[in-house]
């Protein structure tokens, strides 16, 4: 991914954004390995935790359409 000072036209924004895009949705990806982790845990009550990972996965999810798409103004976080 391109250095921020690096940005010179709307190709290099396009490009930067698109690898934020990505990152986004590869820590969604995470999230979604944390959850199934959790859901293993024995012995207490993880049911606030799961829900949180859920809500944070969705603001990621949600981030990297927006990166992605700059012209859909129809998405809501």
């Amino acid at each position: 991914m391109a250095e921020l000072q690096d940005i010179k036209d709307m190709t290099s924004l396009d490009i930067q954004m698109g690898g934020y895009a990505y990152m986004c949705e590869m820590m969604a990806d995470y999230f979604q390995d944390l959850k199934k982790h959790v859901k293993t845990l024995k012995n207490d009550d993880y049911s606030l935790e799961i829900e949180n990972i859920n809500k944070a996965q969705h603001c990621l999810y949600e981030a990297s359409k927006y990166l992605s798409d700059n012209d859909n103004d129809e998405l809501s976080i």
